[in-house]
């Protein structure tokens, strides 16, 4: 039964377009960043210095299940898998992406080139000779393609390997599932962000994908299908193992409540475990009044922050935000403490070049049982460099007196905090 350790080492197989960017970005959350590894290529995995591995505890790139046996011992391994169909279908569209953006994927020339000259037969014939490369029995056999006679020695080698995880998660199930990983990784529970599906891209590819050739894919890589069976029922069965183990842990609200703090800056610690879900992963501010903070930035539409307070006491929150859009993205942005709405009316806001820097200052916020919630939501998803939502820092201490006011401080005075 697998429970998180940041002190044991984690093998997630990545496996493209199966929700593996929701699922690794959660999990990154839970190691100290230096420990995780998940930005490299295929060739520099094999490279890596073992003085390098041995230091990380997170390995979360695409890596294939081959590639982690000759380089890595991990303790425990979490896979992703993806029914062939929809996963094929989202492949395609994010090569259309590829295209559009003038960085066209070269192995996959023929069938693009067969689909625009509208010879769909042609397209779909070529399916056979570069997918078994992206396939899911190829990140899950125990060596290399070239090793094997056949496709479907190289499934049954992939269902074999399947039976040594510890957790296999659906792509399918990602929105009922996600809350459970969140406990299992002591993080917040929430919803799934939003999948990286490549919406604005889909529209017009998906007239390609009619029945008649989802019929003819499943026959071209039947032994795919094979694998995903397997994957489709280990994962029912860990989900169903993870789900009896956590009913025996502290639930998550006790574990942060217990964690009392007089003054806490959640984002100063990069190399951190953080009670956050829903950010990206914490970086360093270059320039600017944030320059040299660690910031957080909101990756779908919605984002909570985790921490544990006195039990009894009132609170006296402090955030530094940054909005792009300037004022106007105010409009769009809700913020909560436990439930109770805040509003950005009183806040001191310096507003430049349509960017939007504010210190808002929440005084008596409310609490219940030593435990605080931050949650900021947004109705859609903005487009890139529009309407973005950074974090700095989020201080709060315990505070005495019984009015509950929402309070901005002067620039000045915010500045010498």
């Amino acid at each position: 039964m697998i429970i998180i350790d940041p002190a044991a080492t984690l093998y997630l197989n990545h496996v493209p377009k199966c929700g593996g960017t929701t699922v690794v970005d959660l999990f990154c959350r839970a190691f100290p960043a230096a420990a995780v590894q998940d930005r490299f290529s295929l060739q520099g995995a094999q490279t890596l210095l073992p003085s390098d591995l041995a230091k990380k505890r997170l390995m979360a790139a695409h890596l294939p299940e081959w590639v982690m046996r000759r380089r890595l011992q991990p303790d425990q391994k979490i896979g992703l898998a993806r029914s062939p169909w929809s996963r094929f279908k989202s492949i395609v569209q994010h090569y259309l992406r590829d295209i559009e953006a003038g960085a066209p994927p070269l192995h996959t020339r023929a069938f693009f080139d067969a689909l625009s000259r509208g010879d769909r037969d042609a397209a779909f014939d070529t399916i056979s000779d570069w997918y078994r490369h992206d396939s899911l029995a190829a990140f899950y056999a125990a060596d290399a393609i070239s090793a094997y006679e056949d496709m479907d020695a190289l499934a049954q080698s992939a269902i074999e390997r399947i039976e040594t995880y510890d957790l296999i998660v659906c792509c399918e199930d990602i929105d009922t599932l996600f809350p459970v990983l969140c406990r299992l990784t002591n993080q917040p529970e929430m919803d799934a962000p939003r999948l990286n599906d490549a919406r604005e891209f889909g529209d017009a590819s998906c007239e390609i994908f009619g029945t008649d050739l989802e019929a003819r894919f499943k026959d071209v890589v039947a032994y795919d299908y094979r694998v995903f069976a397997a994957l489709k029922a280990r994962a029912e069965m860990t989900a169903q193992d993870l789900r009896t183990a956590l009913e025996r842990r502290p639930s998550y609200r006790r574990t942060i409540a217990s964690r009392a703090f007089n003054k806490l800056d959640v984002a100063v610690e990069a190399n951190e475990p953080m009670a956050a879900v829903g950010w990206d992963r914490p970086v360093i501010a270059t320039g600017g009044r944030h320059a040299g903070r660690y910031g957080l930035r909101l990756n779908g539409d919605k984002a909570l922050i985790d921490f544990g307070v006195p039990t009894g006491q009132r609170l006296f929150v402090e955030i530094i935000a940054w909005i792009g859009g300037g004022l106007a993205a105010l409009e769009g942005i809700r913020l909560s403490i436990n439930d109770q709405p805040v509003t950005f009316e009183n806040c001191v806001v310096e507003d430049v070049h349509d960017r939007c820097s504010m210190v808002l200052i929440i005084e008596h916020a409310p609490i219940v049982d030593g435990f605080c919630r931050l949650e900021f939501t947004r109705p859609d998803t903005p487009s890139p460099g529009a309407g973005d939502l950074w974090v700095f820092s989020v201080r709060a201490r315990a505070t005495a007196g019984e009015q509950t006011a929402w309070t901005a401080l002067p620039r000045s005075a915010a500045a010498r905090r």
